[in-house]
């Protein structure tokens, strides 16, 4: 009724909701605006314009620069948005044409408003490693939307691909995307005092990378490295492994951690070599024979992480060696692993190099002499479960086979490892032919000259 479309005046509300979060109620400074271009005099500029099909969301441009009294450069800057958040805007993505939006109209609108706003709010400061300005901007949109939910995708590409993301090479924005799970982390951890503190340090001049060191060591933190190390412990603590009440806000939501390596014992050891960048972090999956060949693997996981906060400073990735070994004999400098019958050798420098370690014990299990589940529904289950010879452990690979009444074989994989189900050693048939009729089938599981054979019911 006031004669401006409503998504425009949706824009401008999302705008001002987003200075009110920022401005008026955490304490960042107002961005710079350009006087009398543009908008008009004092006012912050908003560009409305069709730039889903370029596969933007919205962007910040610079203007011209000002030095403040602490040294800090800052800039005026405006910013550009999408004129609609079209479902139907697509874009290319790794040579793939895709959806532009995740989240569209008005949706999309909400949280690009506080994540480019945020970006002059920045600019306002000074301009700092590439990485820290998209990892603060992504990160504000949960933290003035909290149900929008398209940042996660970026968290949850971090999780999947840890080591694709280097948290020590500021020059790369792209980074910053998926890193803002460091920012939720810090939030869980400080509030929004540790970004505030470390943009209003910017604003002086220091180094973003020596900004966030000393934003948590005056919030009472033995600083960045400190909270990097434990920042990787948490990210264990995603999908199934999460605590209710504990760790990162979205921990529920998010997928484990994807293991770099899972590394199978063969006596006398596993070992592993590697080197990580600054701020580099990888999981490995380390399975051993259990007590006795009925229980699970004894199982440790670990998350590596180089903290070389020097070469983070200076921009020079300088990798790090590591070495992690786990042996069943205990040799010079090894340690004994709590809760199995294991040691533990690393070599690495502590300065940089940091172990976190996550110990499983194996447990007992079960022998079984029938398939679950049965019947198996074909067409809408996706999981078929087959006992295994009872003297076979964990850790070996056994041959399937399957078949029909008149013994002719319909299905047959060597590829099937030992695992446990509810208590019970079983394999795991995942990809039965889906064109098998309803009926009764034979299999046998076999493994050298062990084998179980039995029955199950196709409907």
């Amino acid at each position: 009724q006031n004669g401006v479309p409503d998504y425009v005046d949706s824009v401008a509300f999302y705008f001002e909701y987003a200075k009110k979060v920022f401005n008026e109620q955490i304490g960042y400074k107002l961005p710079l605006v350009d006087d009398t271009i543009g908008g008009g005099k004092d006012l912050f500029d908003v560009y409305l314009m069709d730039i889903g099909k370029e596969g933007y969301y919205g962007y910040a441009v610079l203007e011209d620069k000002v030095v403040s009294a602490e040294g800090g450069e800052m800039y005026r800057a405006f910013t550009v948005i999408d004129n609609d958040f079209s479902p139907t805007d697509s874009s290319y993505f790794n040579s793939k044409k895709r959806p532009t939006y995740l989240e569209t109209g008005i949706n999309a609108v909400r949280f690009t408003a506080a994540h480019e706003y945020h970006h002059a709010v920045q600019f306002a400061y000074s301009l700092s490693v590439s990485l820290l300005h998209e990892l603060t901007s992504t990160w504000m949109e949960y933290r003035v939307i909290p149900k929008a939910y398209d940042f996660l995708q970026f968290h949850s590409h971090f999780l999947k691909y840890p080591s694709h993301y280097n948290f020590g090479d500021g020059s790369d924005a792209i980074n910053g995307y998926p890193l803002s799970i460091f920012a939720e982390y810090a939030y869980v951890q400080y509030g929004d005092k540790f970004l505030l503190r470390t943009w209003q340090l910017i604003g002086k001049g220091i180094n973003g990378y020596v900004a966030m060191d000393s934003a948590f060591k005056e919030l009472g933190s033995n600083g960045l490295v400190r909270e990097w190390r434990e920042f990787s412990r948490w990210l264990y603590y995603t999908g199934k492994r999460s605590v209710e009440g504990k760790y990162l806000i979205h921990s529920k939501e998010l997928p484990e951690m994807t293991f770099y390596n899972e590394l199978v014992f063969t006596p006398p050891s596993i070992i592993q070599n590697g080197i990580l960048q600054s701020f580099e972090l990888r999981a490995l999956r380390m399975l051993m024979p259990g007590k006795t060949f009925s229980d699970t693997e004894d199982t440790l996981d670990v998350i590596i992480s180089n903290s070389d906060i020097d070469a983070a400073i200076k921009n020079y990735q300088q990798s790090s060696d590591y070495l992690i070994a786990v042996l069943n004999d205990n040799i010079s400098n090894s340690e004994k692993i709590d809760g199995i019958d294991y040691y533990l050798k690393t070599e690495a420098d502590p300065n940089k190099i940091h172990f976190e370690l996550f110990i499983h014990p194996g447990s007992p299990t079960n022998c079984i002499d029938y398939a679950f589940p049965n019947p198996f529904n074909i067409k809408e289950q996706n999981e078929l479960f087959l006992p295994v010879p009872c003297r076979v452990g964990f850790g070996q690979e056994l041959i399937v086979s399957i078949f029909n009444t008149e013994m002719n074989s319909v299905y047959s994989s060597e590829k099937h490892r030992v695992e446990e189900v509810a208590g019970r050693r079983v394999v795991r048939c995942t990809d039965l032919p889906k064109n098998l009729s309803q009926g009764i089938y034979i299999y046998k599981v076999t493994y050298k000259n062990e084998e179980k054979v039995g029955k199950f019911v196709i409907k």
